[in-house]
């Protein structure tokens, strides 16, 4: 969880300086999230495929269309979230700490558990080759 948390203040940093300059430029802050959001979130999923979940060396699209699933929702909640805390007068800066944090677990358990699991193969048969071992017998006790 610690390589996890590295990439993310990484990506939590380039995610505040992205919406700090969108915003800036443009004044709409649904501009600013999305912009910067689509960025940090590239650099982010790659980062965590490489160096985190080392998934590297499976292909990069099944994880990748997870990810954008819950890049959407995270999207939409950090949204309404930064945009109740700002209306209810918390600054920018600090709505966007509060934000962040209150979505990190919640991310790192969807990407473990969901984006980057290792998927299972069909069961593959098994041939043994000699008598079966009698039910309720040691294969030791047997054997001496």
């Amino acid at each position: 969880m610690t390589r996890f948390a590295a990439v993310g203040l990484a990506s939590f940093a380039l995610d505040c300086l992205l919406l700090w300059l969108v915003q800036a430029g443009t004044g709409s802050l649904l501009l600013a999230v999305v912009a910067a959001r689509v960025v940090s979130g590239a650099v982010n999923f790659t980062a965590n495929r490489l160096l985190v979940f080392h998934a590297g060396h499976l292909p990069w699209w099944p994880p990748a269309r997870r990810y954008i699933a819950l890049a959407a929702v995270l999207l939409a909640a950090n949204y309404a979230l930064l945009w109740t805390l700002t209306q209810m007068g918390v600054p920018t800066m600090v709505a966007k700490v509060i934000t962040e944090v209150s979505l990190f677990s919640i991310s790192f358990v969807v990407q473990r558990l969901v984006v980057f699991a290792r998927r299972h193969t069909s069961p593959r048969l098994v041939v043994a080759i000699g008598p079966a071992p009698e039910p309720g017998v040691d294969e030791w006790a047997r054997a001496a």
